[in-house]
């Protein structure tokens, strides 16, 4: 049996709103995404980015609620983290970090890891 979850996000700028949808098909006596890999990445908006960026990260199988969100630059460096007990949209603020292309990548207590790019622009 499978279940469909949708992410769903909106983000406000300049009066306009941007709704972001990311959808996963998860296996539920696995727990395991079930669709092709862009399914299975973080999804993170906006972006580009000025001030902040939004991250859902994608679905995971069951187990700790624990997350780990870092940003890494080109050469493989933490320029920004956040980590705790996820519950919803993880902000972090990226006005301190200069413009350039970051991977943002999450791991879960259990291990299991995804990425996505993003980019910073001013």
């Amino acid at each position: 049996m499978n279940e469909i979850t949708i992410l769903d996000a909106e983000s406000k700028s300049q009066g306009k709103t941007t709704r972001y949808v990311n959808m996963q098909v998860v296996d539920l006596a696995s727990g395991r995404v079930r669709s092709r890999t862009d399914a299975v990445k973080p999804l993170v908006y906006p972006n580009p980015a000025s001030t902040e960026i939004r991250v859902i990260p994608p679905v995971r199988s069951m187990g700790s609620s624990t997350l780990r969100v870092d940003m890494v630059d080109g050469l493989g460096r933490i320029v920004a983290t956040w980590s705790g007990d996820y519950t919803s949209v993880v902000v972090i603020a990226v006005e301190q970090i200069p413009s350039g292309m970051y991977s943002v990548r999450t791991t879960w207590a259990s291990g299991e890891q995804a990425s996505v790019t993003v980019a910073i622009q001013r």
